[in-house]
């Protein structure tokens, strides 16, 4: 029988993050040791995140530390180069700098007039947020699926030209026929991660070796996933997977296992209006 997670468990090792980074101000945090400590899986963690606190690991760090100084400069004559260090700022223009952009006035006239009624307070999000939209989701067990593929770097709505690519080579090689399935497989999430730097691949399923073909071997299936089918244009994905994360993953009483989503595309976007495109999302399940 599988352990349920309840929407409370999410919200409590969220809030663990939270506590954390209070803490680890001045420390240089790694996404990847802060989904440790919130027991989520490194490949869903920052989205799962995004979602339920309402912004981004860098935003709610960036937020905590100038609540932090701005506590400081209300309580003492510290210096403001010595604050700047104490939040993590490399200089005390870098942090003079955030600090206004933020509270609407330089860290020395703050401290003069003490906190400003309309100054942001450390506040917590609602527990949830309202999404216009829902979607059908289905649990499904999957098979492997084993896979050759092209790496993409940089914008994920890019990545149909990595897709041209592959299927030039893979007709080329006859690997294509009408079994054939394609799928995107995405590693970073876009909400925290600069768009150069964003992984992903393109892939197709294979029947062959995908190395005897200059492809990358990647698998993708195995247990129980949650399958989401979307219709409508690629461009509105992300407020597909940002209800996905945010709405049926805490809700669902099941967890995210430690592999990337998925996007299997079921028609050709070469001859289907943008509007009747059809994608799967398959998310992992433990």
């Amino acid at each position: 029988m599988k352990k349920t997670i309840t929407l409370a468990s999410y919200r409590e090792r969220v809030m663990r993050v939270v506590d954390y980074l209070w803490h680890h101000l001045e420390d240089d945090l790694d996404a990847n040791q802060l989904s440790e400590i919130a027991c989520f899986s490194s490949y869903h963690f920052q989205r799962i995140y995004r979602e339920m606190m309402h912004e981004t690991l860098r935003q709610t760090l960036k937020r905590l530390r100038l609540h932090r100084a701005a506590c400081t400069l209300s309580r003492d004559s510290t210096p403001i180069a010595d604050i700047a260090q104490q939040t993590g700022y490399g200089s005390a223009e870098a942090f003079t700098r955030a600090f206004t952009a933020y509270y609407g006035q330089t860290p020395s006239r703050f401290r003069t007039q003490r906190f400003s009624p309309d100054a942001p307070a450390l506040s917590l999000p609602p527990l949830l947020k309202d999404y216009p939209m829902s979607y059908n989701v289905s649990i499904e067990t999957v098979d492997v699926l084993s896979m050759g593929g092209m790496h993409h770097k940089g914008d994920y709505l890019a990545i149909g030209s990595t897709f041209d690519q592959l299927f030039a080579l893979a007709q080329s090689h006859n690997l294509v026929d009408s079994n054939t399935r394609s799928f995107g497989v995405y590693f970073d999430d876009p909400g925290a991660t600069e768009m150069r730097e964003l992984r992903s691949m393109a892939c197709i399923t294979l029947s062959t070796a995908a190395a005897e073909h200059g492809l990358t071997a990647i698998e993708i299936g195995g247990g129980e996933h949650a399958v989401l089918t979307y219709t409508g244009p690629y461009s509105d994905l992300e407020s597909v997977y940002a209800w996905f994360y945010g709405s049926w993953l805490p809700n669902s009483g099941r967890e995210a296992r430690e592999a990337p989503p998925a996007e299997e595309y079921i028609n050709d976007p070469h001859d289907t209006p943008p509007a009747e495109l059809i994608t799967k999302i398959y998310l992992p399940l433990k």
